[in-house]
């Protein structure tokens, strides 16, 4: 038996129900769902750049130049909205997402949403 389950990358590819790695990209699966719904969810990138007051295009040059937390979601990209304020993005993103080590953007965004010891939560 198979499962319509795709891949955390969104590779297209089936898991069948016996395969052990079935329950880990299930898991996978469910936690990508409960990080774009978290703060606030995520927002597709007409309505991330029209909250920025930019075109959907120069959102697309910022990603590339990793100035904006994204995801790959589907056949696009999504954009969390924790990332905005008021008075659109908020200050230092480009210096945070600097910080990291780890290029996979949905190990940084969860990263940012989870609570961690060592920075006092």
């Amino acid at each position: 038996m198979q499962a319509g389950l795709e891949g955390m990358a969104g590779s297209g590819a089936v898991i069948e129900l016996s395969d052990p790695l079935f329950e880990p990209f299930q898991r996978g699966a469910e936690i990508k769902r409960e990080i774009l719904k978290a703060e606030g969810g995520a927002l597709s990138a007409q309505e991330f750049s029209k909250r920025l007051g930019i075109t959907p295009l120069s959102l697309a040059i910022m990603r590339k130049r990793e100035e904006v937390f994204w995801l790959s979601h589907e056949s696009d990209y999504v954009y969390p909205s924790f990332q905005l304020g008021s008075e659109g993005q908020l200050p230092n993103i480009r210096e945070a997402l600097d910080a990291f080590v780890v290029d996979a953007p949905l190990m940084r965004v969860n990263f940012i949403l989870t609570d961690d010891m060592r920075l006092g939560g």
